[in-house]
């Protein structure tokens, strides 16, 4: 068997997929939800196509928050906020999902941050 050299002319292009980049957020929205009155329950829903989520007590208040209805107000299970500190989840499909917001205080504002 004889191998003769031969060359190959090749145009390569230098692309790279990222595929964090393709699902990052790119547009954010800033909303408020007034808990007016004290231990009630109060409920947010997050945009259809929301990938990003944020959110913390305006005021110097702990907050309690669940994904299901009927336990911020109540005796729980509900995760607890603490004053000054926010919660965020990001890289998530979380469109449409609904979250529920109770304070011991009247009056709390929260803050809440979506990216689409």
């Amino acid at each position: 068997m004889e191998v003769q050299n031969t060359t190959l002319d090749v145009e390569v292009q230098n692309t790279t997929l990222n595929v964090e980049d393709v699902n990052r957020p790119t547009i954010p929205a800033v909303d408020e939800l007034e808990l007016t009155d004290a231990d009630t329950e109060y409920d947010y829903v997050l945009p259809a196509d929301c990938k990003r989520f944020e959110f913390n007590c305006r005021e110097s208040v702990d907050i309690r928050f669940a994904y299901t209805t009927g336990q911020v107000a109540s005796t729980g299970p509900y995760r607890t906020l603490r004053a000054g500190a926010s919660y965020f989840q990001s890289n998530v499909d979380a469109g449409g999902i609904t979250l529920y917001f109770a304070s011991s205080a009247a009056g709390v504002t929260v803050e809440i941050e979506v990216w689409s």
